[in-house]
């Protein structure tokens, strides 16, 4: 069974590209903002194996979402690579939430994306 990534990611173009890279090695799913992406949290079966979160969103954005998620048991164990301009080629963002798996910088390179998803599975698993 391939492995299920929840990109949250308001931006169209980035949404697309994204998706377009990884639907040959995982099942994507795809949303604009944060409190889309707490509805299929919820109520999608089976559970979703990864976020991907983009910061700056309108409405619910990514940091706040990682607040709920780190709030409800069961959501708290599902990790998250968050996807933002504002971090450097090198840099890393210093959050403090129980799934957050790492950063990487926009725009986003396809290996580098491949890479850090697969730490984080990696990294759960161990």
């Amino acid at each position: 069974m391939r492995k299920r990534i929840l990109v949250v990611e308001d931006d169209i173009s980035v949404q697309k590209m994204v998706g377009y890279h990884l639907k040959d090695n995982y099942e994507v799913t795809l949303v604009s903002d944060g409190w889309e992406a707490v509805y299929k949290l919820y109520n999608e079966d089976p559970a979703i194996d990864l976020i991907l979160t983009d910061i700056e969103m309108p409405e619910l954005n990514g940091l706040e979402l990682m607040e709920i998620l780190d709030e409800t048991s069961g959501l708290n164990q599902i990790p998250v690579i968050v996807m933002s301009s504002l971090i450097g080629e090198q840099a890393s963002l210093d959050l403090d939430f129980q799934n957050y798996y790492g950063a990487i910088p926009k725009p986003i390179v396809p290996t580098e994306l491949f890479l850090k998803i697969e730490e984080a599975f990696v990294s759960k698993m161990g």
